[in-house]
Parts: C-alpha cells; structure tokens; sequence
C-alpha cells in the first residue's frame, strides 16, 4: 500500500496541474508579453543508469558455509565490497514555477520533481577482492548449512526500488528558429535531492535508507505555442547526483555504502503563463 502511495500522489499533483493550465481562459498576445509568469507540469519515463556500488565493513564478516568460499574466513573493518545494480525503465514527474526574462530570450524556474525505479537486479558481489557470486548464499549469513542457492540467484531476485525527490532552480535559453511558434531550448538546473533506497532481493534486506545530496541536470527539447499562453512542450533531461552515503542492514554485510545516481528522463509537459 506503502508503494502505490508513493507513486501516486505525485501523479495526481502532475495531472491536477495539467488540468488546470488547460482550463485557463486564453489571453491575447499583447497580454502575454506582461504577463512573463508561468506554471508548468510534465510526466514521462526515467531510465536509471547502472549503479557501481562500493561499501566498506564497518564491522567484522565472518562467512558461512558457501561450499566455494570456506566457513570462518574473517573480513576485517574498512574491507571493500562491490557489487553493481541494475534498474528497470521508471517514472517522472515535476512541477516548476518559471518567469520569461524581460531581456531575450531566457527563463528561469524552480521546480519540484521526482523519480521512481524499480531494480531489475544486482550481481558481481566481492568482498575484500573474492568474489562470492557462485557461493553458497549461507556464505552472506554465517550458517554452517547450505541453502542450496547461490549468491547471484540470491541478488538476482530484483526486488526493491530507489526513489528520488528533487528541489532544482533551473535556467533555460529557447531558441530562435525560422519555424513559426516552435522553439528548440536547452537548460542547466542545480539544488538538493533527497534518495530513498530500498533493496531486498529475496527478502533480504540490504539496504533501507535515505541521503540528501546535491543534484544537477542537464535539458534539452522542443516547445511549441499552442496559444498566446499555453506552450507545449517534449524534452530530455540527463540527471546526477554527487555521491550518495548509505548503510547496509546489519543482518548482511555492514557497511557504508557509496555511489551516485545518474538517469535520463523523456517529458511531455505544458507550461502557462498567468
């Protein structure tokens, strides 16, 4: 229930705006040029990038019976282990107030969004250099009796999500072209985003926790004038993080946990101006 929360007040907010700039009532053209202010919402896809995971024990890891990897073998504190994950095809949405500038042919925003990716899988676990993919998973737990599946099907089972809420003042130049009402434009946004993780393949859980970092992106696209007051616009945006500081559960390889989060999203959205 959790989940389905979580996605959909963001989309209710995305559509609720949407439906609002439509109703507007249409200004005229010398009007619009006074009235620079505008409020826009878009939703489309988010395709998040593999991840390479780097975490360092903050606690002894004694290994259980992985038939390939001994019992007792002893990982000391700040011992390095990796793995990568990778994600499925998600979901964005953001909302902005922007203003034209008065000085050609530049805008401004701040803007709210948000991204949603369900994990596909995570693989290529090894600690201290030894990797543990074809061991037994009792390896990770420390039980002497083997459990009959090995690491990589353990960490196959793609259950889980990472979730990302971002607070961004962005600037954008939209360019002339010959074509009438239709303007290309790129942008550059930068503000804090706030990661929520949650890995758990096979019910296990790895990771559940948060970091606020800070976050940038890069945009580009096509706007079109419906009307003196609505634009329509399609676009791309390359999202990144700096580097994110989790904890992994203390039922499995504790640790710190670092890596960054980079995505590319596809929009369709309407901007109107009031």
């Amino acid at each position: 229930m959790k989940k389905d929360q979580t996605m959909t007040t963001p989309l209710l907010a995305v559509a609720a705006a949407s439906a609002l700039l439509l109703c507007a009532a249409p200004i005229s053209a010398a009007q619009a040029e006074t009235n620079n202010a505008y409020v826009m919402g878009a939703f489309g896809g988010t395709f998040t990038w593999e991840t390479g995971n780097t975490a360092r024990l903050t606690e002894e890891f004694i290994t259980g019976n992985g038939i390939l990897v001994p019992s007792d073998v002893v990982f000391p504190p700040q011992t390095v282990a990796e793995f990568t994950t990778q994600f499925e095809p998600g979901y964005f949405g953001v909302l902005a107030l922007g203003k034209q500038s008065i000085y050609g042919p530049f805008r401004s925003e701040l803007e709210l969004s948000w991204t949603k990716s369900s994990v596909d899988r995570h693989e290529d676990l090894n600690v201290g250099g030894l990797s543990l993919s074809l061991a037994d998973a009792a390896v990770l737990t420390g039980a002497e009796t083997p459990t009959e599946r090995n690491v990589s099907q353990v960490f196959g089972d793609g259950d889980g999500q990472l979730s990302t809420y971002s607070l961004m003042v962005n600037f954008y130049w939209d360019i002339e072209v010959p074509a009438k009402d239709v303007r290309p434009y790129i942008g550059l946004g930068g503000g804090v985003t706030l990661v929520n993780v949650d890995y758990t393949p096979s019910s296990l859980t790895v990771v559940s926790d948060q970091d606020t970092v800070l976050g940038y992106q890069l945009m580009f696209g096509i706007a079109a004038d419906l009307n003196p007051r609505t634009v329509l616009h399609t676009g791309f945006r390359v999202r990144d993080t700096a580097e994110i500081d989790m904890r992994t559960d203390k039922n499995l390889l504790s640790s710190k946990l670092d890596f960054d989060v980079n995505q590319t999203t596809i929009e369709v959205g309407l901007r109107r101006h009031f």
